[in-house]
């Protein structure tokens, strides 16, 4: 499956998901999620994981390591996901059914249909002063049936064993993203108008409106493929 231009493909190991496993765990506990939204087909505890390993890929890409902070302060929010070059990154990872996954890999996605916008709410609107380089956005993909088993409180291994890989998208700078009107509505069909509602309202871009980490790469490698 050929990748779109400027995505960069990063393999999941064991090590990445047994940290991701045990940080999942340790969030839940100790740093507080400000919302939920309905109808989601992971658990807290898998969003958790998700985002563990969105940050992880990223820390590969970028330094060639991964090195994760093992002190949650009780019922923290946080200050940024990653520093590069002085600045402070929100790393946004996407859980993506396989069937839409593939499509988002290619680029081929549009903007109107499901999963084809990156998505950041404005719920954290008041946060986008700390993250001084913006909003870096992921995605990895999930089984395309995760809701019909969810279960509270738990990290399915299904969920785990389909995390075989990350894609780093791009990033959204704060003022690209202060640029932008938050919605709550997908950009519409061309042809026939309609529209999906998000949970609440977004700031989203298409991947073909984001900047390229290309160019914040500190540690030159081979195995992260850029496609």
């Amino acid at each position: 499956m050929e990748g779109y231009p400027y995505f960069f493909n990063i393999s999941v190991n064991d090590n990445m998901r047994n940290l991701a496993y045990k940080h999942a765990k340790l969030r839940c506990q100790r740093i507080k999620r400000q919302f939920i939204p309905r109808h989601a087909p992971l658990s807290h505890e898998e969003s958790n994981f998700v985002g563990v390993l969105g940050e992880l890929a990223v820390q590969w890409l970028i330094f060639g390591k991964i090195n994760l902070e093992s002190q949650y302060g009780a019922l923290q929010t946080d200050d940024g996901d990653i520093a590069i070059a002085d600045k402070s990154y929100d790393i946004k990872t996407e859980a993506v059914p396989s069937r839409f996954y593939e499509k988002l890999v290619t680029g081929k996605i549009k903007p109107y249909e499901p999963y084809g916008c990156r998505v950041w709410t404005a719920r954290h609107r008041h946060h986008l002063d700390k993250y001084t380089g913006g909003i870096i956005f992921t995605a990895l993909p999930i089984p395309n049936d995760s809701r019909m088993d969810k279960q509270f409180k738990t990290i399915r291994p299904r969920i785990v064993n389909c995390a075989t890989e990350v894609i780093v998208m791009g990033f959204a700078s704060p003022g690209a993203v202060a640029e932008k009107e938050p919605t709550e509505y997908s950009p519409p069909h061309p042809v026939t108008g309609k529209q999906r509602r998000y949970n609440s309202p977004n700031y989203i871009f298409h991947h073909s409106e984001l900047d390229s980490l290309k160019e914040l790469i500190i540690f030159k490698h081979h195995s992260a493929k850029e496609h």
